[in-house]
């Protein structure tokens, strides 16, 4: 399971050079943790890998974050592989 403790709680967690978004800490594992819940939720309770499709960016964090937090590996996936190369990568 994912130390948050070793994260801290004060100062920027995340800054997005894209979108120029920034993140403090609690707002970051705030976000996680309710992902976290989803993820837990939806599983029911099993530890199954996410898969995380998506760009690069302050969401892929809060994404790795959620997995982590709900005790699950994450698999992560780029949203330009060719659909066959994703559906292949999930089979497994």
């Amino acid at each position: 399971m994912l130390d948050i403790g070793a994260f801290g709680t004060t100062g920027t967690a995340v800054v997005d050079g894209a979108s120029g978004a920034k993140f403090d800490f609690e707002t970051l594992m705030e976000l996680a943790r309710a992902y976290a819940r989803r993820v837990v939720e939806a599983s029911d309770g099993a530890r199954r890998p996410v898969a995380l499709v998506m760009d690069k960016g302050w969401a892929q964090v809060v994404g790795v974050l959620a997995a982590q937090l709900a005790g699950c590996a994450y698999v992560p996936l780029s949203v330009h592989q060719p659909a066959s190369r994703m559906a292949s990568i999930l089979q497994d």
